[in-house]
């Protein structure tokens, strides 16, 4: 069997491809339209840079975060009580469980547009006319936003290429390493086309790493797992920085000296996640029935961990650090996987 053309052979791929970068201009769009109630004209400047501000109070504002949300909710549940995961695994559970997800993700939605219809209340010049009617338009079209975005994240996994959520997902990620790729070049000059080469090589090596484990036989990963251990690895090794000092206050103690942004910043927390995502693999693997340390799962944790490390190195080593972050070169790493996996089983379907 021999892979067969896209232009030829395979004419469903390349609908997908379509289908799926409509979807995703859609969302773009969408992140221009500002928020009913709302004068953004103070924030329009001269430049696309001060124009950025729109995006923020767009109907996009919240972006796919509420779904995420509760996707990790979800997921830190199942890793945590492997008979749950046992659960979604029989008959049509898995649909119940996507259910109640995008329920708790509106929930977060109503919830955070709320607070930021408060807030943008107390900026003045803003709000046309603050009050009840206006909370409620803003919690209104940012709900329904997020709701829209889990469709087209259903429509994507269903009609496009990849799973939609992470596909989603990767969307900030995708502005913030171009961010830094044009910070690169605006701060090195001619130099940078070294770094900004260094960047794009970390990301397609890393991806090409974790696909050459993904192929092995028996399978060493999943390309799922990857962006989980990811996500859950950075946000667990931020919540052991900060456990101590929330249980000081719980007791009393004062922490009003703690400074919370040097915490995040400091050395602690460049080198905890080489710890914490690949610990997150491993409970990962535990949930699903499998021993958390034997051979199997071990060259994965070991790849990750190696991951993270490069790529703080490459973040954190030059001064002043404008290589992309840690979590975002791995994710781009993590989503391109997933998406040339897609692409590999969409070939396959069309070879005779």
């Amino acid at each position: 069997m021999a892979d067969v053309p896209l232009d030829s052979r395979n004419p469903e791929l390349l609908r997908r491809a379509g289908i799926t970068l409509g979807l995703l201009a859609v969302v773009y769009a969408g992140g221009w339209v500002p928020l009913p109630g709302i004068d953004v004209s103070p924030l329009v400047g001269p430049t696309p840079a001060h124009n950025t501000a729109v995006a923020r109070l767009s109907i996009m504002s919240l972006g796919i975060t509420p779904l995420l949300s509760a996707l990790i909710l979800a997921e830190v549940a199942m890793i945590a009580a492997p008979p749950l995961r046992s659960w979604v695994g029989r008959g049509s559970n898995r649909d119940v469980l996507a259910g109640w997800t995008t329920v708790v993700a509106l929930l977060l939605a109503a919830y955070q547009a709320n607070g930021i219809a408060v807030a943008l209340e107390n900026v003045r010049g803003i709000v046309d006319t603050p009050g009840l009617t206006f909370r409620l338009g803003i919690v209104v079209t940012l709900v329904a936003a997020t709701a829209l975005l889990v469709w087209l994240a259903s429509l994507i996994s269903r009609h496009g290429i990849g799973h939609g959520v992470w596909v989603l997902v990767a969307l900030p990620y995708v502005g913030s390493f171009v961010q830094a790729l044009i910070a690169q070049a605006t701060h090195w000059g001619p130099a940078s086309v070294v770094s900004v080469a260094v960047s794009i090589a970390f990301v397609a090596l890393a991806a090409a790493g974790l696909a050459a484990l993904s192929m092995t036989t028996p399978r060493l990963a999943d390309p799922e797992e990857v962006p989980w251990a990811i996500i859950l690895g950075f946000a667990a090794a931020s919540v052991l920085l900060v456990a101590p000092v929330l249980v000081l206050w719980l007791v009393g103690a004062d922490v009003s000296s703690f400074d919370l942004d040097a915490t995040l910043a400091g050395r602690n927390a460049v080198v905890l996640p080489v710890l914490t995502v690949p610990l997150v693999i491993l409970l990962r693997r535990r949930s699903f029935g499998f021993k958390p340390w034997a051979a199997p799962a071990m060259p994965l944790a070991l790849a990750t961990a190696l991951l993270v490390a490069v790529a703080t190195a490459l973040a954190y080593l030059p001064d002043p650090p404008l290589f992309p972050l840690p979590p975002v070169t791995l994710m781009l790493a993590a989503v391109g996987l997933m998406v040339a996996s897609s692409l590999r089983e969409r070939i396959a379907s069309g070879t005779t």
